[in-house]
């Protein structure tokens, strides 16, 4: 699962996620993978992010 920070509020998306489109907010992407302890946390600063039938697509204006 990946948590995405949108401007309505952060949104979780799993495989098989309805499509949509977003503008994010600044703040975490935060990386769940399966049978993982922990998350990844990529820090992101304003963009857009697509989901569609081939997955999840962020582009973040800044990111690191």
């Amino acid at each position: 699962m990946v948590v995405v920070p949108g401007t309505e509020g952060d949104f979780g998306v799993l495989e098989g996620h309805a499509p949509l489109m977003s503008t994010i907010r600044d703040g975490n992407l935060e990386i769940y993978k399966a049978g993982a302890t922990t998350q990844e946390t990529i820090r992101i600063e304003g963009g857009f992010a697509e989901v569609n039938e081939k997955g999840l697509t962020v582009l973040a204006e800044k990111a690191g």
